[in-house]
């Protein structure tokens, strides 16, 4: 059935408009010999200008003239602003001011989201591609920019997934969440505030803080707040939600007031949360290292008990099987099925193996604080670090340091002990600190000449 006059002006102007908001920005202008080979997409004929086409160039003319009288008439009425180039030719500004690459990057977003589930991505993405491109050929290329940008993160699934959406909720709308304590004396679960969350190494972390501090059965203090990734908090399973999510016990409840109060050991040294969490947590969190040593199942509880006044954490080790040998250091390995070994000498058949994650600096002064201690006695002996190796050498070169400027101070007594606890380490900074001792021996002996000299010339 042939089409009359009206309808085919009709088709003209709709196509014209659907050309320009689809095709069309301020580096793409229409010209009416793109919109004309346009319409074969709708199986209107067009071949350029001969008898029988369905399009006509200088009608599709017209209809450019008159949206672009529309739009300066009407500008409030109309969604879109029809815009000129300095040549004359027509463009639409993209709508919501995305282009294709920018819609392609929003879509590569929701993607490459580890916390956002493979469903719900899904979803949005259509809907997103949907609202920004009803053009199969524009939705194509916004697919050929993302399909560029889409990196096959694995994501994230069930309990992990859920886990962050509870935390999430909790910290926008304030509420307690009934989580575990990361120290197994304490199995039940109990109200928790979440602080803040933060993206660390390409995942989410939470800071939470108990509505009461944390005490060992042997009355020690422990840290009381979690700073873990938000998938990874042991939050309480339950069909209902009031039993692990609820409102806040007291209204507006202040957070530094909660800090000070679960943590006053922490607070005695950082005054307020914002302090604490700019200038140690979050400085430390970059920074921190697997700390690997082993000592005597024989001393696990005065050690244990002392790792954990130190550190306000619980210490985290295992038992570990021994292979004697008598002419081999203490040797961290693993066997062709990953069990854990140490080289050892008969003596030391017991052994357990420690670890912490932890600033290499923060350890390296509790372990030289230690070798100090009249609490442990000859300390030194009763722990040996694994890794990093750079650690020996660390806490080594703070030791010479320390007992140089004391060396002269101390009784012969506290000398020998010093020297006892200081042959833990080779060779190289046994002669470094025979070095410093010597060098400060003569600094010594030069200060004292010259205050005798002074009194003189004064007498």
């Amino acid at each position: 059935m042939k089409r009359t006059d009206t309808q085919i002006h009709f088709i003209e102007l709709l196509l014209t408009l659907d050309y320009l908001l689809h095709n069309t920005d301020e580096n793409n202008p229409a010209t009416q010999q793109k919109i004309c080979a346009y319409a074969q997409k709708y199986n209107l004929k067009y071949s350029g200008g001969k008898a029988g086409d369905d399009i006509k160039r200088q009608r599709i003319s017209n209809c450019l003239s008159f949206l672009e009288d529309i739009s300066i008439k009407y500008p409030d009425a109309l969604p879109f602003i029809l815009e000129t180039t300095e040549s004359g030719k027509y463009y639409i500004e993209q709508r919501n001011g995305l282009d294709n690459n920018q819609v392609a990057q929003v879509l590569a977003a929701l993607k490459n989201d580890k916390y956002t589930s493979e469903e719900d991505a899904e979803f949005l993405m259509e809907n997103i591609l949907n609202t920004f491109s009803t053009s199969d050929e524009n939705s194509k290329k916004i697919m050929d920019e993302f399909n560029l940008l889409n990196r096959g993160v694995k994501k994230y699934c069930g309990d992990a997934l859920k886990n962050a959406e509870i935390i999430r909720k909790a910290y926008q709308e304030k509420k307690l969440v009934k989580v575990k304590s990361k120290f197994s004396f304490t199995k039940n679960y109990t109200w928790h505030r979440v602080c803040f969350i933060k993206q660390y190494d390409g995942k989410l972390f939470a800071f939470l803080l108990p509505l009461k501090k944390t005490i060992s059965r042997t009355g020690i203090e422990l840290r009381s707040y979690i700073f873990e990734p938000i998938t990874n908090i042991d939050i309480l399973k339950s069909n209902k939600m009031s039993d692990y999510l609820c409102d806040d016990f007291e209204d507006n409840r202040d957070l530094n007031e909660l800090y000070k109060a679960t943590n006053p050991r922490i607070a005695s040294f950082y005054k307020s949360l914002d302090e604490f969490v700019s200038r140690q947590l979050l400085r430390q969190e970059k920074n921190l290292i697997t700390i690997t040593f082993i000592f005597s199942s024989k001393n696990l509880h005065l050690i244990k008990r002392n790792f954990e006044e130190h550190f306000g954490e619980k210490l985290s080790y295992s038992y570990v099987k021994v292979t004697f040998d008598k002419n081999a250091s203490n040797v961290l390995f693993l066997d062709s099925r990953g069990r854990k070994y140490i080289k050892a000498s008969e003596n030391e058949a017991h052994l357990c193996c420690g670890t912490i994650k932890a600033n290499i600096n923060t350890f390296a002064h509790w372990y030289f604080d230690c070798l100090n201690s009249n609490e442990i006695p000859n300390f030194a002996r009763k722990i040996d670090i694994i890794s990093p190796s750079s650690l020996k050498s660390r806490i080594a070169s703070l030791a010479v340091r320390s007992f140089t400027n004391v060396y002269y101070l101390l009784s012969k007594e506290e000398r020998t002990k010093m020297l006892t606890n200081f042959a833990r380490f080779n060779q190289f900074h046994l002669d470094k600190l025979e070095t410093s001792i010597k060098t400060q021996k003569i600094k010594n002996e030069d200060y004292e000449n010259k205050r005798k000299n002074r009194k003189l010339k004064s007498d």
